[in-house]
């Protein structure tokens, strides 16, 4: 119990200052381009992400071969099976995410994905599916990396659901590259079984609330990111034939262990995944 109260009143506090910080970074870059406004939110976004993963003692290993040459902006695309996701992907990549609009009205954690730049889409509305998707096209257009699930909703951990091919039409048109993901979930609390990911796992009808308080009481956690071979422009596939292809790509890293050979730890955070410093 005192684990899980004295995480929460981290998160808050937290939450609160990257709040303030990123509304101080909206008022100071009023008038810098977008180019620059969307890349400093995305690295205060990192920040922001590293700082929870820290506090809820998760510990994240990005595995694979780091690409060749500066193949950023990105479309991040991945699998989906938790809102820890969104953490776990924004400690290595500096990047915009694409939030259900539920999100939106979220107390705290609605107002922190407004001011770092999230790109809200309603899932049940066909025109803010395809405004978002232009949304997504401007700001790779405008320098930044922005990350996706293309399953749209949550999944299991054990496989990937089919990918929607909207927003790999966004990279079509913003000709930017495609980087594949797939977030394995290692152990929990030292357990590597089906109990242990469910802990992780968000899926069916759980309430948040519920299911974030049973993560604050998790010790300890290992996830591999597991980094595969982009899709890099001139892409001669459309926008369904490379949603296939990256699907493919993160089913096949679902079976990696941190700890396997062929997927020794990768550093990307500098370099060129840098967000920044154009």
């Amino acid at each position: 119990m005192l684990r899980r109260l004295l995480r929460l009143g981290g998160f808050l506090v937290v939450c609160l200052c990257f709040l303030f910080c990123a509304l101080l970074t909206q008022l100071g870059l009023c008038l810098a381009s977008s180019r620059i406004r969307l890349r400093v939110l995305a690295r205060l976004t990192q920040v922001w992400a590293r700082t929870l993963l820290a506090l809820f003692g998760w510990r994240v290993a990005l595995c694979g071969r780091v690409p060749e040459g500066n193949v950023e902006p990105a479309l991040l695309v991945a699998n989906h099976q938790s809102y820890l996701d969104i953490l776990i992907c924004a400690a290595h990549f500096p990047a915009l995410f694409v939030a259900k609009r539920e999100l939106r009205q979220w107390p705290l954690l609605g107002w922190l994905a407004r001011s770092c730049g999230t790109l809200f889409l309603d899932r049940a509305s066909t025109r803010s599916a395809v405004r978002c998707a232009f949304r997504t096209s401007r700001a790779l257009r405008a320098g930044a990396s922005v990350q996706v699930f293309p399953e749209g909703t949550t999944s299991d951990g054990v496989t990937v659901l089919d990918f929607k091919p909207l927003f790999f039409a966004s990279a079509l048109r913003a000709k930017t590259a495609i980087q594949p993901l797939t977030i394995v979930v290692q152990s929990v609390n030292g357990a590597a079984d089906d109990a242990a990911r469910t802990l992780f796992t968000w899926v069916g009808d759980e309430d948040f609330v519920s299911h974030f308080w049973r993560l604050l009481g998790v010790q300890s956690a290992e996830v591999a990111l597991v980094l595969h071979e982009p899709l890099l422009p001139p892409h001669t596939l459309g926008a369904r034939e490379l949603a296939q292809a990256a699907r493919a790509s993160i089913l096949c890293g679902l079976s990696v262990s941190v700890h396997s050979a062929d997927t020794a730890p990768a550093e990307v955070t500098e370099g060129i995944w840098e967000s920044v410093g154009d």
